[in-house]
């Protein structure tokens, strides 16, 4: 199965876009055709942002059953990565600690990163492509849990 650490701007971004591979990926979490992991550091993320950005009650069920399913890993300890948003190392230290073969993020400093210490990371619409798209091709229902 697939693990992935998801930087919060997919959760974001699948709250106000039905059907847009941020979407698509939430909801392959939610059916366990995904794993997603996560820090401690990046689980507070999701909750603050998540907590403040989405304003779909509707959908924020969703996401907090995510976060619910993610499993907690350690970070790895990593030097200073992202010099343009520190912030982000975090993500990358999930993804290393919690052996994600993805970290999917809409962020340009992450992206230029790509590939970091066996870790690809990409947009949603290429995970989607990629990933979901294989394990569709392999039989694996869609899946909205």
């Amino acid at each position: 199965m697939p693990r992935v650490v998801l930087d919060t701007n997919v959760l974001v971004a699948a709250a106000y876009a039905e059907g847009s591979a941020s979407r698509q990926i939430v909801e392959a979490v939610l059916s366990g055709r995904v794993e997603a992991v996560a820090s401690e550091p990046v689980l507070g993320e999701y909750r603050f942002i998540v907590e403040r950005a989405v304003r779909r009650p509707d959908y924020c069920d969703r996401l907090a059953a995510l976060v619910d399913r993610v499993e907690i890993v350690e970070p790895a300890p990593l030097p200073r990565v992202v010099a343009d948003d520190p912030d982000d190392d975090k993500l990358l230290a999930a993804a290393v600690g919690g052996l994600a073969g993805w970290l999917v993020t809409n962020d340009r400093h992450l992206l230029v990163l790509n590939p970091f210490e066996g870790v690809r990371i990409v947009t949603s619409g290429v995970f989607a492509e990629e990933v979901l798209g294989r394990l569709h091709a392999a039989g694996e229902p869609p899946g909205n849990a």
